[in-house]
């Protein structure tokens, strides 16, 4: 198996809707070195702050929903 490809199954196998029974199968499978491991967590993290960022951005849009705001009318009256 080529490095690319274990990889590309490791970060499969971790699921963003269930990270630990993700993270429980890629150490059984897999012989980790610690700068294997690094890099698993580091993926984690990246997971956990992109839904961290997909919900500060549902907040700011259900914020700006709620507070549509209504401009003034401008003047179409055009004098010559």
């Amino acid at each position: 198996m080529k490095k690319w490809e274990k990889w590309i199954e490791i970060f499969e196998s971790i699921r963003i809707d269930n990270i630990a029974i993700g993270l429980k199968q890629v150490s059984k499978t897999y012989d980790l070195n610690k700068t294997e491991e690094v890099t698993v967590l580091a993926y984690v993290k990246f997971l956990e702050l992109m839904i961290n960022s997909v919900g500060r951005l549902e907040n700011e849009m259900k914020d700006d929903i709620g507070k549509k705001t209504v401009s003034p009318k401008v003047n179409e009256v055009m004098y010559g």
